[in-house]
């Protein structure tokens, strides 16, 4: 996955809210901490595990309210003793780290070692968090699995294609086909956003130079509704105060492509400088039944 792929991704933004709940968490936890030893004068190994166990609350209910996606058929106790089980075990790592620190460099630095432990501490928990809190609705994760060896076959396809294709429509099977696309790219306002519901994109460019901007459908308004014959719909940045909305700009040239998902809503054809001559494949990649992100 490119960078900019993973940026504009699901699981970078899950990554950012979480780095805002554990960065409070801890700064939670190392104030605790901190007002037990110096205003308190308890043990600061103690303080560390009490001011742990605070943070621990606040964690708890920012993660399953806003974090991840615990589903609400789950039993909540059941899904409280996991997450306690976990906060526990990070617990012991958050103290053997502040242990072996005061054994290394001493107590005076009881600080700096929390910050260490934090750190640590930190990744643990997104990482066990997603894997055991975290559910799929039923066949979903299948799905998904499904949807990974379908792009990853339609990436085959693109390279047995031959750069000297005409233009046209190729039928590769009953979920994949592929379209060879001449045209000249165009100043950006006279580009729309676009997305699809039951297709997702791979863009390919064979020669010339194009940006394709992207978007999450969900934070744009609808500008043409969705033609369901077709599988599109365009989108437009909103308008007004609190409008703009996240966009990733991708400029491709030739041998370089883009995978847009259903949430991602692009505009192709933007001009690179100057418009000019463009050859595309795009292969159109049908989403298996509980594979894809949400439809727009």
């Amino acid at each position: 996955m490119k960078i900019k792929d993973f940026i504009h991704s699901n699981l970078f933004r899950q990554i950012m809210k979480f780095a805002v709940v554990g960065g409070t968490a801890f700064i939670i936890d190392w104030g605790v901490m901190v007002l037990l030893v110096e205003l308190f004068h308890f043990n600061e190994i103690l303080a560390s595990a009490l001011s742990f166990c605070v943070s621990v609350i606040y964690n708890y209910i920012l993660s399953i309210t806003w974090v991840f996606d615990v589903g609400d058929g789950g039993s909540k106790p059941r899904e409280f003793t996991v997450f306690l089980i976990l906060s526990v075990i990070g617990l012991g790592i958050n103290t053997l780290i502040m242990y072996l620190m005061d054994i290394l460099v001493g107590s005076r630095w009881y600080m700096l070692s929390k910050v260490l432990a934090g750190g640590v501490v930190m990744v643990y928990n997104f990482i066990t968090r997603k894997l055991f809190l975290e559910k799929k609705k039923p066949g979903e994760r299948a799905g998904e699995e499904e949807l990974e060896r379908r792009i990853a076959e339609g990436k085959k396809i693109l390279a047995a294609v031959p750069a000297d294709s005409p233009a046209g429509r190729t039928d590769v099977n009953d979920w994949m086909y592929y379209m060879v696309q001449e045209y000249e790219t165009k100043p950006e306002a006279q580009c729309d956003y676009e997305a699809h519901r039951r297709y997702c994109d791979i863009q390919y460019i064979v020669s010339g130079r194009e940006i394709i901007k992207a978007a999450p459908a969900d934070r744009l308004t609808v500008k043409v509704p969705y033609d369901e014959e077709k599988d599109i719909l365009f989108l437009e940045e909103p308008d007004g105060p609190g409008g703009k909305t996240d966009v990733t700009v991708y400029e491709l040239g030739p041998g370089e492509m883009a995978v847009f998902l259903p949430r991602d809503a692009h505009k192709p054809c933007v001009a690179a400088g100057e418009p000019g001559p463009v050859k595309k494949i795009v292969v159109k990649i049908q989403i298996p039944r509980d594979g894809s992100s949400p439809a727009v």
